[in-house]
């Protein structure tokens, strides 16, 4: 679904447990590096309400915790 010069950015957790999903290295596997890996602050998202995805408590908001919103491309983008 990628195309050639598309990008995929997504906010995660960071702390353990949740930085032994490994996303970076997950990427890398699958063909898309890494472009940026900034850290996520709450409060330049006035209004922004996270939600569970799934669950008995679907629509519930949840401690965000320590988060990075990540970066990646495929990696013909990024070779000359």
């Amino acid at each position: 679904m990628l195309k050639t010069g598309g990008q995929i950015y997504t906010t995660h957790k960071t702390a353990y447990p949740f930085s032994e999903w490994k996303i970076k290295e997950l990427a890398e596997k699958i063909g898309i590096s890494l472009i940026v890996e900034e850290e996520f602050y709450l409060s330049n998202y006035p209004g922004y309400v996270n939600k569970r995805g799934s669950g008995d408590r679907i629509d519930a908001s949840f401690p965000i915790g320590k988060c990075s919103t990540f970066g990646f491309a495929l990696y013909a983008l990024l070779q000359p």
